[in-house]
């Protein structure tokens, strides 16, 4: 069998035996590497705020500036301990999302292999 073969195969009896929690899992998979990617990307304007970096990636209209603009959007000043403190939140909801997504995973592995 060929993977190009097996792929669908896979697929089909995952679908089987777990059905729509898998598709569940999929997007809470895909939505907590997108906060991951806004996490990291939000130490940008970290940086520029203490002298580290180009300040220009750290403006608005970049990935980076996303801090700035959502800071600013709640009527907070974009100093260094605003910036750190949405750093540090948006990393603590990160991680949450990870570990409730790593438990959810390890159920539906263990569902789909003791079947």
């Amino acid at each position: 069998m060929t993977p190009r073969e097996g792929l669908p195969t896979l697929l089909a009896d995952i679908w089987r035996v777990i059905g729509y929690p898998y598709l569940g899992y999929l997007l809470l998979l895909a939505l907590t590497g997108v906060l991951e990617g806004l996490t990291l990307a939000s130490v940008v304007p970290l940086l520029a705020a203490i002298g580290i970096g180009d300040p220009a990636g750290s403006q608005a209209g970049s990935l980076g500036g996303m801090a700035i603009s959502v800071l600013r959007g709640i009527g907070i000043e974009p100093n260094v301990g605003a910036i750190a403190s949405f750093f540090l939140a948006a990393l603590a909801v990160s991680t949450a999302l990870f570990l409730v997504q790593a438990f959810i995973g390890a159920r539906l592995q263990t569902r789909y292999v003791y079947r």
